[in-house]
This record gives structure tokens, C-alpha cells and sequence, in this order.
């Protein structure tokens, strides 16, 4: 008898080390499967969906209609050596809720604000905010760089 209730502990504690043991790797591999989804942003259906489509917005005007300001020419200096230092215009871009790393890349590069998306989408791997962007509506100015333009659409300082 005491044979039999030893062979029984044995058999549960051995099961409940193999139970620990899968549930461990079960866990790695989904927080795996988690981050390298957002790496690398797998998306199955590339065509935009119904009402994903963004309408170019001119530089003239932002959706509410008001102008936005744009600088004035100004009439040529008399020292024609020096160049002439442009303003930044700032360009309002819009996020809706729900958009992806690459959606927001593919946004940016159609406003003229990036040149390249896996730059974007690496340069936001690499200061960590690739989970931090919002939506929303930003006004960024159009000269600006990778990291300003992220810090802006992550809303961080």
C-alpha cells in the first residue's frame, strides 16, 4: 500500500513540474509573438479598409477650414551672398484611432513629412515609442526631424 500512495506523489509531483514547465513556455512564446508583432507590424489584409482612405490635405488649408498661416515672401535683401532662410510650414496631419506604426508612416510620407518608412518605423523602435504613438490631429513643421516629429505624434517632451 504505502508503495502505491508513493507511486501517486511521485506521479503528481512529476506532472505538476511538466504542467510549470509548459505554462512557462506557453507564456515566452505569446509575450514573443506580442513583440515581434509589433516589430514588425504584420498586418494580413495590406488593402485599406473603408473609410481608411485619408484625402490629401492642402498645405493651404487644414479640415476646419481656417488658413493656416503661411509666411509672406519677402522682397530680396540687398546682400544677395546671403541665402534666404524659410520659415517652417507646419503641415497638420491627422491620426485616426486605431492606426498602426506603418499606417501612421504611410500617413507621414504622403504629407511629405518622411522620406522613407522603415526609417520612420525603426527610428521609433529604437527611442522605444513604437507602442507610445497617438491619434489625434498634430501640426508638425515640415523641415522636422525623425525624432521631433515622433516625440509630437507620441505626445512626450
Amino acid at each position: 500500500m504505502k508503495k502505491i500512495i508513493n507511486f501517486i506523489k511521485d506521479f503528481f509531483y512529476e506532472i505538476t513540474d511538466y504542467a510549470l514547465i509548459i505554462i512557462v513556455v506557453v507564456v515566452i512564446g505569446l509575450i514573443l509573438i506580442w513583440r515581434f508583432n509589433a516589430l514588425f507590424d504584420i498586418e494580413i489584409n495590406k488593402d485599406p479598409m473603408e473609410g481608411e482612405d485619408i484625402p490629401p490635405i492642402s498645405q493651404e488649408e487644414n479640415p476646419t477650414g481656417s488658413a493656416v498661416e503661411t509666411p509672406e515672401e519677402e522682397p530680396p535683401t540687398e546682400d544677395p551672398e546671403d541665402p534666404i532662410e524659410e520659415e517652417p510650414e507646419q503641415i497638420l496631419v491627422e491620426v485616426p484611432s486605431g492606426t498602426s506604426a506603418q499606417g501612421i508612416a504611410d500617413i507621414l510620407l504622403s504629407r511629405g513629412l518622411i522620406e522613407n518608412k522603415e526609417e520612420f518605423i525603426q527610428k521609433a523602435i529604437e527611442l522605444g515609442l513604437d507602442t507610445q504613438l497617438k491619434s489625434g490631429e498634430f501640426l508638425i513643421d515640415n523641415n522636422a526631424t525623425l525624432e521631433e516629429i515622433l516625440k509630437i505624434i507620441s505626445r512626450t517632451n
